[in-house]
Formats: C-alpha cells, structure tokens, sequence
C-alpha cells in the first residue's frame, strides 16, 4: 500500500490520522507547520516534518518516496496552499491525492492541478440531510462515485412476499441488493441468495446509480408526504434549538 501522506493538519486530517491509528497496519507520514500539531499526533505516525508545505523543494524532498495516498487539508481560509500543495503533489506523481475543500468553485480548481477527490463537508451534510429529509424510504446512504451509491432502503409493500429472484429485482429497480436489517436498530446481515424472503418495511443495502436509488424510494409518495413533513418538522424544532443555544 504505501505511505500514506497527510499534508496539513485540519480538523479533516486529524480525524483521518485516528481512524487510521486504529486500523493499527498503515504507515502515516505528517507535516504541517504547526508545532503543537505536530506533537499531539507524533506518537501516532511512522514519521513527521515542521516545514511550511507551501515551500515547493522543502515539500518535495521530505514526502516519502513511497507515498501511494495523500491527503490535503489546510484548515479554513487556506485555498490558495491546498491548491498549491495539490500542484506540487500532482508534479510527484502521487496517483491518488484527497483534498478537503470548502466550495464547489475550490473544487474544480483543485480537480484541474491534480486532485484526484475532493472532500466538501458542508455539501457531503447538506445532501445527505436532505435526502433524509424529504424520502420516507431512504435511511443511509454512501456516495461512492458520482454516480454510483450504496443505500440503506425500505422494501416496499408490493414486494412483500416475494423472493428476490420472483420480485426480478434487479431487472426491474436495476438495483443490487448487499444486506439486510432484520429489524430497526439491528445488525446488517449479508445477502447470499435470490431466494431471500423481502418482507414490507425490512430494510436493504442496496447498490445502484443515484437516479435508479431515487426512483425506487420516490415512488411511495402518499407515505413520504406524512414523513415528510414529520420530519421537516423535527428539523425545524432542531434548527429553534441551535439558533437558541447559539445566542445563550
């Protein structure tokens, strides 16, 4: 696998680094110019540099040569270094480089100087709440490419009854159905058959393009309008309660 190099410790970075720590079998390379940063995370990582990551020849020098990954993330207000260090990256020949990014107009920037993802928190939430928000039927889902997603669906009544391969679900959703939840709450359990039992309101992990994910989850319109608005409602009371904490 490589190195994995982290270029700037934001709040992004920092989250990647743990989350890493405890797959406990990756090697971690950080530099930032932070100090303080650097030492709260040095026990962490195979190695580390304090350098200022926008100085071109410090930058390339000190990323090792086996760096297979890198991630970007220079805080708020720092476009100009992500793009920049992406450049620089991008120059190495580094094949894959994650940048965080905090707009749509940074992102196509960086796509241009060689970022190969682009992370928008803020957009990643947004969507994803309103997704939640406004289907009765969808209760998780993944981006994993632009087009491609994994959900988390509700079975649908007309389908109750039936086997996968008798409901000709893939033929007729041109979804692929991973897991199922026995129950609300419960663990995720693999489909192994097409003669799996579907039964009304079980939930499914399925995997499709997001227009198919979205016509089969909009088709229950009288139950998602009462979910819905429920829903709405319940975000309304949340959105009251941040402004009111907000201001005390």
């Amino acid at each position: 696998m490589g190195t994995i190099s982290i270029i700037g410790l934001g709040n992004f970075a920092c989250r990647i680094i743990d989350e890493l720590y405890d797959l406990n079998n990756t090697e971690i390379f950080i530099a930032d110019r932070n100090r303080q940063k650097i030492e709260q995370y040095r026990d962490k990582v195979k190695d580390c540099g304090i350098l200022d990551v926008i100085n071109e020849d410090v930058l390339k020098r000190i990323i090792p040569n086996d760096t297979s990954h890198a991630i970007v993330d220079m805080g708020h207000d720092n476009v100009e270094p992500a793009i920049l260090v992406t450049h620089y990256l991008h120059d190495m020949g580094i094949e894959n480089i994650i940048v965080k990014s905090q707009g749509d107009a940074n992102a196509e920037i960086l796509k241009l100087v060689g970022a190969t993802q682009v992370i928008l928190p803020d957009l990643d939430a947004a969507q994803r709440v309103t997704q939640m928000l406004t289907s009765s039927s969808l209760f998780d889902f993944l981006q994993v490419s632009s087009l491609f997603l994994m959900a988390e669906v509700k079975v649908k009544n007309e389908d109750s009854g039936k086997t996968l391969l008798s409901a000709e679900f893939r033929k007729k959703y041109k979804l692929n159905v991973i897991a199922y939840r026995p129950f609300e709450g419960g663990e995720l359990s693999l489909v192994r058959s097409p003669d799996f039992a579907l039964i009304a309101g079980q939930h499914l992990l399925v995997a499709g393009t997001e227009s198919d994910i979205k016509e089969y989850i909009g088709t229950n319109t009288e139950a998602n309008a009462v979910a819905t608005k429920t829903k709405k409602l319940k975000f309304r009371v949340f959105e009251k309660f941040m402004q009111h904490k907000n201001k005390s």
